[in-house]
């Protein structure tokens, strides 16, 4: 199975370019008591909430994004049911830092960047005693123009050359949801949260967010609200990837942390790690012999700063 790529995380982080200036965080932290007990005595404790602010992006800002991705998967094969199957280990790391500039807005939405692949660059290994191949991307190093035009994906060289095909399919894998409504920044509840809060419409939209990434299908979604501080709020997030692949079929149980700046409701973090579980793709039963099993690890994360 291919690595779940870089992108998949970057595309959560798509809008993290479209943040105010670096102001001091605006999030605000309050302590709301109880209606007042019959009793002086047995007043209750404040409850501390904070709220989530939103602000529309700004041209010329510009932040830096880092993502990787790491999985490692033993994998039992037996492609014709002979009871002899074939063991095989796979590696993969897929890293990538890049930085983006916003030039062009449409009210809250980015419809223009310039982005630059600092870092891109994918890392395989099969077998124990095997030396790893590194493949940088034809991306790496090199600068973009990217415009949203008509609901369609304009990429071009920074001095406006128009980029191949190959290129054009890479960056739409990463840029998609450019020139739309982020819809994890929308999803963001003006409410008050307290800590332990579930934020269903959060975990709603990071499903929309990021279902058919990498090829993966995202489903049990949860989030909730762990700790904050006088910049950001900590949220619990959990979910569910699967992947079928022909007879054979992924799931991935991943846990972990998502970091949301108060002053703007950017995602400045994820990061998410679980357990790869190898089996028969039930759909395709029938069809073939192949008897399969497995397990491995995958961690995942994305960063997102200010420049």
């Amino acid at each position: 199975m291919k690595s779940v790529s870089a992108v998949f995380f970057s595309l959560l982080l798509a809008s993290s370019a479209g943040c105010a200036k670096d102001d001091k965080p605006q999030g605000t932290a309050t302590a709301t008591a109880a209606a007042t007990p019959a009793s002086p005595k047995a007043k209750p404790a404040a409850v501390e909430t904070i709220t989530f602010l939103k602000k529309a992006p700004q041209v010329s800002t510009r932040t830096q994004q880092r993502s990787a991705t790491h999985m490692n998967i033993t994998i039992n094969v037996d492609p014709t049911g002979s009871g002899k199957p074939q063991t095989s280990e796979v590696e993969t790391t897929e890293t990538e830092t890049k930085t983006e500039q916003i030039l062009a807005v449409n009210g809250d939405v980015v419809t223009k960047l310039q982005v630059t692949f600092v870092e891109k660059a994918e890392r395989n290994k099969q077998g124990k005693d095997v030396v790893p191949t590194n493949k940088p991307s034809p991306l790496s190093g090199r600068t973009f123009i990217l415009e949203s035009k008509n609901g369609q994906l304009v990429a071009s060289e920074l001095l406006g050359t128009p980029v191949s095909s190959a290129d054009a399919l890479i960056l739409e894998k990463s840029y998609k949801s450019l020139g739309k409504t982020d819809p994890v920044l929308a999803a963001m509840p003006a409410r008050a949260l307290k800590t332990g809060d579930k934020v269903d419409e959060l975990g709603k939209a990071i499903r929309e967010r990021m279902n058919g990434a990498g090829g993966m299908s995202v489903t049990h979604v949860a989030v909730s609200l762990r700790e904050q501080n006088d910049e950001e709020g900590i949220f619990d997030v959990t979910m569910e990837l699967t992947k079928a692949d022909g007879p054979i079929k992924f799931v991935v149980d991943l846990k972990g942390d998502m970091h949301v700046r108060l002053s703007d409701s950017q995602t400045t973090s994820l990061n998410l790690a679980g357990p790869v579980g190898v089996g028969a793709n039930e759909a395709d039963k029938g069809k073939s012999k192949m008897q399969v099993d497995g397990s491995g690890k995958m961690e995942l994360s994305a960063t997102s700063s200010k420049l």
